[in-house]
């Protein structure tokens, strides 16, 4: 069975999350998406229970990302979970000159992650992420 993906992302996000759906799936992958649930639904029991089946989470962060309540949520859950670890891929995108883009949050700067700047076209932020994701779970499979 493909190996499922959490894309973990704030609203002003949306477009290269998508983007990086489309090329997740088509490399094989299967993700969960926010659109999956209904307008009215609560989503809390929707995004609990897609972490729960999802195999690696990837958070895609901003500056302006810290302000969501669901990305927070979501980071503190894979954070926090004996299943993510080593699952968990933050990946970075802000301007080096950006005083907030230094000050990631200790714990996530000492995992594996990729920082990009915000000049980076999307298609190249895209295929490396994929790429990390598909290794990630690669050198998983490898070690069962």
């Amino acid at each position: 069975m493909a190996k499922q993906v959490f894309i973990s992302h704030a609203r002003n996000d949306r477009e290269i999350a998508d983007s990086l759906t489309s090329e997740l799936r088509r490399r094989g992958f299967r993700v969960w998406e926010k659109k999956e649930v209904s307008r009215g639904q609560k989503w809390a029991p929707f995004i609990e229970s897609a972490l729960m089946e999802s195999d690696l989470m990837v958070a895609l962060l901003r500056e302006h990302s810290y302000s969501s309540s669901y990305v927070r949520r979501e980071l503190e859950h894979a954070l926090f979970s004996e299943k993510y670890k080593n699952r968990l891929l933050p990946v970075f995108i802000a301007s080096s000159r950006d005083s907030k883009f230094i000050q990631i949050p200790w714990v996530l700067e000492s995992i594996n992650h990729l920082r990009f700047d915000v000049s980076t076209p999307s298609r190249i932020i895209v295929e490396k992420i994929a790429t990390e994701v598909a290794a990630l779970l690669s050198k998983e499979q490898g070690s069962k």
